[in-house]
């Protein structure tokens, strides 16, 4: 896989904290090689630049489904941290729509649509049912559980709705327009498309997003999405903020 960085750095109207660096990691979707390759992208980085009293890495949720690492990423990202770098971890819809699972098995139809049987066989449940019935679900919930490691349950329950850092908001997928920040609801923080991505509205602060996929980042009207569909095309893309200052960097 080659590494690559492109747009070259911009200056934007927001501003990150005081001598602080974050990056934004997108969906990773169970595909563990670009995830490895943009953290040393990252690492490369770093070199170029003076040691920052904050490094922060911000990863915006849907680490599982669609690809057979889902558990691999997940036990990467436990045991594996970059040194030196605070770890905020958001929590995407597919995380949610698992849990969900595991909670209710009879709401499998939308996870298993969305990519939730690669999750599942990557914690080692069989899977080989064409039309799996009530009993079999509550089966493969009951056992997918059984199979989940604690230190695994532990992250998957502290992940973070949103978070903010000077002028920015990290989110999964985004906010409605119109409502307060502090009255959004779960569901369109994990799920809300182009209601968000294409109004007008301003929000005070640059939202950094996920979940909707672009050929390459989109950036207006104080939205910045960078998810890439690296599930399906190993570009995992990242981007750097410090100040004033923004860069892109991609696996692809």
């Amino acid at each position: 896989m080659s590494l690559n960085k492109f747009f070259t750095k911009a200056e934007i109207p927001h501003n990150t904290p005081e001598n602080t660096r974050i990056y934004a990691i997108g969906d990773i979707h169970g595909n563990l090689e670009p995830l490895l390759a943009l953290h040393e992208l990252i690492l490369q980085e770093e070199k170029n630049f003076k040691p920052a009293a904050r490094k922060i890495l911000v990863y915006l949720g849907d680490y599982i489904d669609r690809r057979l690492e889902s558990k691999q990423v997940i036990e990467h990202l436990i045991t594996n941290p970059l040194s030196g770098f605070e770890r905020i971890f958001l929590k995407g819809n597919h995380e949610h729509a698992m849990l969900e699972f595991i909670e209710g098995p009879e709401r499998s139809e939308q996870w298993f649509l969305w990519g939730g049987e690669a999750t599942i066989q990557s914690y080692g449940v069989n899977l080989d049912l064409h039309m799996p019935n009530k009993e079999d679900l509550e089966r493969i919930a009951k056992e997918l559980e059984g199979r989940i490691p604690k230190q695994h349950k532990k992250f998957f329950s502290e992940l973070k709705m949103m978070h903010e850092e000077g002028d920015y908001i990290f989110v999964h997928a985004g906010f409605r327009p119109g409502v307060p920040l502090d009255q959004q609801s779960a569901g369109d923080m994990l799920m809300i498309r182009d209601e968000f991505i294409y109004s007008r509205k301003d929000f005070g602060k640059t939202i950094v997003f996920g979940h909707t996929i672009f050929d390459q980042p989109f950036i207006k009207n104080g939205r910045i999405g960078i998810d890439t569909g690296s599930y399906a095309t190993g570009n995992l893309t990242a981007v750097m903020l410090q100040g004033k200052i923004m860069k892109f960097l991609s696996t692809k």
